[in-house]
């Protein structure tokens, strides 16, 4: 029986093997079912786009279905949001303020936070109740009380 590879060329038979090689490397990083969770993060596993589960912190590596899940990773170390707002103080003045929040979730409420933002703290939660919280707190004070209240510090 004759060997079908004996009359094609050794240079084309080279390009064929290189091809099939790229396609096997380019199908390997699509179908990569590894994802690592670092000590900082914790993993979402979306299944067709669902929450599936949650992987902890510290996971290490972790095991997805190419193609069908999808691990998305929530930071958890101290977030900083910084917000410089006009608010009204009790004498009818505008103060310029400046406000920096600090925040972090909570390792065992990832999942409900990426139901509840996707993962979007501050433009869905910090940011629309930024200056209400601005005004109720500062509106109680004068600007004259704000000053020294400042200077004090």
């Amino acid at each position: 029986m004759a060997n079908p590879i004996e009359g094609i060329p050794t240079g084309a038979k080279l390009v064929a093997w290189g091809i099939i090689a790229a396609v096997g490397i380019v199908l390997l990083f699509i179908l990569w079912p590894i994802t690592m969770i670092g000590g900082t993060e914790a993993g979402i596993v979306l299944r067709n786009k669902a929450i599936h589960h949650t992987l902890p912190p510290d996971t290490g590596l972790a095991l997805r279905v190419p193609l069908i899940d999808q691990v998305v990773k929530a930071d958890l170390t101290i977030q900083t949001f910084k917000m410089t707002a006009p608010v009204y103080s009790k004498d009818s003045q505008i103060v310029d303020t400046t406000v920096t929040v600090n925040y972090k979730v909570d390792p065992g409420q990832v999942e409900q936070a990426y139901r509840e933002t996707q993962l979007n703290y501050e433009a869905k939660l910090i940011s629309p109740n930024m200056p209400d919280v601005l005004e109720s707190s500062l509106s109680a004070f004068t600007a004259n009380d704000l000053v020294d209240n400042m200077r004090q510090r």
